[in-house]
């Protein structure tokens, strides 16, 4: 029940468990069975609190306020459990502290409440002191505030406890380095992984075509470089000024000299073992997996991802590459940390793959041409400056079109193929492609393929629509008629929506480029896709561009109206970016 609930991000699952079953807790016998009809009297206690605290307001809103006050009511049912108690006098009791403990520490994360993670692991302590798990999740809150110094100060309160981490441990401090835009530190850390693979036995020399990875003092710094151009190695060689904290490197270099002293201890002993048995036979014995408690840092299949996803957005395409050749040549070493194959031969790896081409797609032309995404040549380009440019039709002649599109939202059945050559494509190289084009205004290109692949256009590909209108205009903020599309059918909207757009929205006769993309938003959403936050970001920070704070207000008062999506810190920190609004018009926002 408490895995459950921190999949479905639900912390009242906690407190009605706590609540409920504290006189059951008392109880050893009885209290590992407190979870029935757990989940109904959750359900029950959130329709009452919608009825109570809340009127017309959004279902989000709901759901978050809910949340928030559920961990701290939690939060305070817990102390009440654990007043008066010492560890060791009751072993069940003990587990269901930590439990319970654990799994609100886990739901006060993911209400992003970090001062609740930091009151329950202070008030269970003593049930909590020796769990990595704990150590991970205060972790996790100090690396998401970018705080490095309080990072360390909780990896220093690890090792003092003895407590041993793990490769989540080092996967969520590079969560925290990415998130600051420390790339480097982040990619050195990951290589310090070198550290803890195996060393080759003493007879064996390492060749050049070798496609196993040992540790570095075997590989790259006795010069024989068994995988000629290697990325990690090259991470592992870098000398940063303000690299590492000397504490992490430090402590790393202990675990593995520890982890390499037991491994050759098992090591010795299989070998006394093969010598009683009178065996010759020189099997090797394999490094353990990263679930051992010898193995503190091997990278799984989501580290990988962490760090391509860090690549991609720093558009380090040739490490990119580099990185991805590397792994395939020693994936049957890695795949076994990365978990067990999931579909095909090489499981994992061919998600790894699928970002690759994604990423290729974006930047790379004639990857995007390889895949049938071809650039469609527009004779008819016209209008304005920008877009005569870029040889790029202006949006506004295509807005009726955009609206027909949408209008026939469920009337094809296409689920991904060409329409004229039958010719499957990837969906995520198809929305990277898109992404591109859209990135260069090439709105021709963008309608013609959504065309051909209706069946894969969600609210990511429409949210690529949205940013090709605005980088149009960001291309030429002066142009009257980029503002104001002139070739806009207000009849089309009525008769196809009338009951679904708001009407405040088809009053005007000449509608602005926010009219049209708010209407493009209410037929979308009556088809079922809902614009997100990159959506309205995209169309937020447009208009802070322009200076445009009546804009602005009109997006809030939809998103408040008529989204689930609600203006947030982020889109408030591109408004307040912007130089272009007044600071009398950022404090009235």
């Amino acid at each position: 029940t408490l895995a459950d609930a921190r999949r479905r991000h639900q912390p009242g699952v906690v407190l009605n468990l706590l609540l409920e079953s504290q006189a059951q807790v008392n109880q050893s016998s009885n209290a590992l069975g407190w979870t029935t009809n757990l989940r109904s009297a959750v359900e029950s206690a959130r329709d009452v609190y919608k009825r109570l605290v809340v009127g017309t307001a959004h279902s989000g809103v709901w759901d978050a306020l809910w949340r928030a006050d559920n961990v701290r009511a939690a939060v305070t049912a817990l102390q009440r459990m654990v007043q008066g108690r010492e560890i060791g006098a009751d072993k069940v009791f003990d587990r269901v502290a930590a439990e319970v403990a654990l799994a609100l520490m886990q739901a006060a994360r993911l209400c992003n409440d970090a001062a609740s993670v930091h009151t329950v692991f202070t008030q269970c302590n003593a049930w909590l002191r020796s769990s990595t798990s704990a150590y991970n999740i205060l972790l996790y809150t100090e690396a998401r505030a970018y705080d490095a110094k309080a990072a360390v100060h909780v990896l220093k309160q690890m090792r003092a406890a003895g407590v041993r981490p793990d490769v989540h441990t080092w996967t969520t401090l590079m969560r925290g380095m990415l998130a600051a835009g420390r790339i480097d530190l982040a990619t050195k850390l990951f290589a310090l992984h070198l550290d803890f693979l195996p060393r080759p036995p003493a007879d064996h020399a390492v060749q050049p075509d070798d496609t196993k990875l040992y540790a570095p003092e075997h590989n790259m710094l006795s010069g024989a470089q068994n995988l000629p151009g290697n990325l990690w190695e090259e991470w592992y060689a870098e000398d940063l000024r303000r690299g590492l904290d000397p504490f992490v490197t430090s402590w790393l270099k202990d675990l593995a000299i520890e982890m390499h002293e037991g491994a050759g201890k098992v090591r010795e002993r299989h070998e006394r073992i093969r010598t009683m048995r009178g065996r010759r036979s020189k099997q090797q014995v394999e490094l353990p997996t990263p679930e051992s408690p010898l193995v503190p840092w091997l990278p799984t299949l989501a580290t990988h991802r962490l760090i391509l996803r860090a690549l991609f957005r720093a558009q380090r395409t040739a490490q990119v590459v580099a990185y991805f050749a590397l792994l395939r040549r020693v994936w049957p070493q890695y795949c076994k940390w990365a978990g067990e194959p999931e579909d095909g031969p090489d499981g994992g790896l061919d998600g790894l793959e699928r970002m690759l081409h994604g990423h290729l797609a974006q930047v790379v032309p004639r990857v995007r041409t390889l895949h049938g995404l071809t650039p469609v040549a527009d004779t008819t380009a016209a209008g304005s400056a920008a877009a005569v440019a870029g040889s790029y039709t202006p949006y506004y002649r295509h807005c009726s079109d955009i609206l027909r599109m949408i209008a026939d939202i469920g009337t094809n059945t296409n689920t991904g193929r060409a329409t004229n050559d039958n010719e499957p494509v990837d969906r995520l190289v198809y929305a990277k492609a898109l992404h591109a084009y859209a990135l260069q205004g090439d709105m021709t290109t963008v309608l013609h393929h959504m065309r051909r692949y209706q069946g894969f256009n969600d609210v990511a590909v429409w949210t690529e629509v949205v940013r090709c209108i605005c980088e149009q205009i960001r291309a030429d903020p002066h142009d009257a008629e980029l503002l104001f599309p002139y070739g806009f059918d207000m009849t089309l909207c009525r008769s196809v929506s009338a009951t679904t757009i708001p009407p405040a929205l088809l009053k005007s006769a000449q509608p602005s480029w926010i009219g049209f993309v708010l209407i493009m938003a209410a037929m979308l959403a009556s088809r079922g896709v809902h614009f997100n936050h990159v959506s309205y970001g995209i169309i937020v920070q447009t208009a802070a561009h322009l200076g445009d704070l009546h804009s602005v207000v009109r997006v809030v008062q939809y998103m408040h109206e008529h989204s689930p999506e609600r203006f947030n810190v982020e889109m408030l920190r591109m408004v307040l970016a912007s130089g272009d609004l007044s600071f009398f018009d950022k404090c009235r926002l």
